[in-house]
């Protein structure tokens, strides 16, 4: 397989593929299974085909404007980096049109272009997305920060010069931020979004804010958060039917999440070989008219009592409705 081994500045047209090795033998490039928010692990287009199949080995790899740039095996790095190097290009094709346009007829340039705020998010990007890589990071970090600085210099300008980055436009945009759904955030959202611009603006030498401009997430107190009395658990197990009653159960007795609890499967209920008993579970489910994240799979260790009673339920091979 030919491909570069530079790192690339991908523009916007870059491609994504996987070089794998098809039926017969050969070694094909294969469109990749992905929109501009998604890639569906191992999911490839055969030749001709416009029917998504599933093709295990081989790897990752861009094309842009005829190149081929080898990412990496694994599609969640391979996705990752497809998507920070095309963050890279537009970077690089901003500062062309610059330091053009900052040219004279003679080729003298006048004043070095002022760092714009698209500028300061890439950099900062760039240097998270190394800490990942070689300090040990996690990759869904990245990608939270990822996915809350560039909306943010959307809305406000990337080409906007970072000095003219006002407190007013900053706390504006914190304060009307809406979920994908078109709902109003919830403080909790606000305050992390905060966070992260006021890290981004740092690191570019950008002290904006005064004390107090950072939105107060609820914080819970002891009289919110409370174990369930014996009496009160008996009292709304003895109301609820019989599959509430297994759900409730199933929460009250694993720990878990809600979300977590209403995409649980029976196929998550197993049996580890030290005889313990574990439900694997995941986070939010994968939408498509939403920006989906890498799933954060983790053990939850339950009762064995609870286990054998998960097992008698049956409702078509699965836990929720």
């Amino acid at each position: 397989m030919a491909t570069q081994t530079t790192v690339p500045n991908l523009t916007q047209d870059a491609r994504l593929y996987k070089y794998v090795r098809v039926p017969d033998g050969r070694w094909k490039y294969l469109r990749a299974d992905y929109d501009e928010h998604f890639l569906k692990p191992h999911s490839v287009f055969l030749p001709k085909s416009n029917h998504p199949v599933r093709v295990e080995g081989g790897n990752y790899v861009a094309n842009d404007e005829g190149k081929w740039h080898r990412l990496h095996e694994d599609p969640v790095e391979a996705w990752r980096l497809f998507k920070l190097y095309r963050v890279q290009g537009q970077m690089r094709e901003l500062e062309v049109k610059a330091r053009t346009l900052t040219t004279k007829s003679d080729g003298t340039e006048d004043k070095p272009k002022l760092p714009s705020l698209g500028d300061a998010i890439g950099r900062f990007l760039r240097s998270l997305s190394l800490k990942v890589s070689s300090v040990g990071r996690k990759l869904r970090t990245y990608e939270a920060v990822e996915d809350i600085l560039t909306p943010f210099g959307n809305a406000i300008g990337m080409n906007e010069p970072l000095a003219g980055v006002t407190r007013e436009a900053a706390l504006t945009y914190v304060g009307t931020l809406k979920t994908r759904r078109g709902k109003v955030a919830e403080k909790t959202t606000k305050q992390n979004h905060f966070i992260s611009v006021q890290k981004m603006l740092r690191a570019s030498g950008v002290d904006l804010f005064e004390e107090g401009d950072c939105p107060k997430a609820p914080s819970g107190s002891s009289e919110d958060i409370r174990v369930y009395s014996d009496e009160e658990s008996n009292a709304l197990l003895s109301v609820a039917s019989d599959y509430h009653r297994m759900c409730w159960k199933t929460f009250l007795q694993s720990g878990m999440r809600e979300e977590e609890l209403t995409h649980l499967y029976k196929r998550d209920v197993r049996n580890k070989a030290d005889g313990s008993w574990v439900l694997r579970v995941e986070g939010k489910p994968e939408l498509k008219d939403w920006t989906p994240k890498t799933h954060e799979e983790r053990d939850i260790n339950i009762p064995a009592v609870l286990a054998e009673e998960l097992g008698r339920v049956h409702t078509n091979g699965e836990l929720r409705r």
